[in-house]
């Protein structure tokens, strides 16, 4: 099992999850001053309608 470094850091804000929600707020914190960390589990940001999942904003349709 490989060894994980713990780095310690102070913000203001912490978003948890990265999909389109927590993007949005982790940008308009960012946009507002605030010291904001956002914290993705996955591969890359957009959640569920990432291009990771497929599954796009405009939801389950009949075009790829």
């Amino acid at each position: 099992m490989r060894e994980r470094k713990i780095i310690h850091k102070k913000y203001q804000v912490v978003i948890i999850g990265g999909g389109l929600s927590g993007v949005c707020a982790a940008l308009a914190s960012a946009r507002q001053g605030a010291k904001t960390a956002i914290v993705q589990a996955r591969s890359m940001f957009g959640g569920n309608n990432s291009s990771e999942v497929r599954m796009h904003v405009c939801g389950a349709n009949c075009h790829a």
